[in-house]
């Protein structure tokens, strides 16, 4: 059985087109809040922000479910009312960070900077706070972390 030389070509590329992942598409909402750091009520669910820089954004109602923001400068962010279940903020600063009514279910904040932020009626359910700097904090409870 002899093989054409096109159909090999041809399977050998659909065979690499098909095993190379895609690119994540950059949304409308995601390069809104790169270009102007205001993305309020946004659906960012899953976004991988890694390593941005984005001080004093405001994302108040949004939906960060399962987001990747580890390794970033959100200091002096708002995510007041946002969702952020299962979220990554690894090693990220957060100081001022505004988390007012957040639901924060197993956000994993390990090595954050979270001085001075404040989690007043937030959920934090199974979060992961080892490591993080949560000097000057204010906690759901109104109390202040030392």
């Amino acid at each position: 059985m002899k093989f054409k030389p096109l159909s090999i070509y041809l399977s050998l590329f659909s065979l690499l087109y098909l095993a190379t992942p895609l690119k994540a598409e950059i949304t409308s909402e995601v390069r809104q809040l790169l270009d102007t750091k205001i993305c309020q009520g946004c659906n960012l669910v899953g976004v991988n922000l890694n390593k941005v820089r984005l001080e004093k954004a405001r994302l108040r109602k949004s939906n960060l479910t399962g987001a990747n923001l580890s390794n970033s400068n959100l200091k002096g962010a708002y995510f007041t009312g946002a969702n952020l279940k299962g979220a990554n903020l690894s090693g990220s600063n957060l100081q001022w960070a505004d988390f007012i009514n957040a639901d924060l279910t197993e956000v994993n904040f390990s090595g954050a900077d979270l001085t001075n932020a404040t989690f007043r009626k937030a959920n934090i359910t199974n979060v992961n706070f080892i490591g993080a700097k949560l000097t000057g904090a204010i906690m759901p409870d109104g109390s202040i972390h030392q």
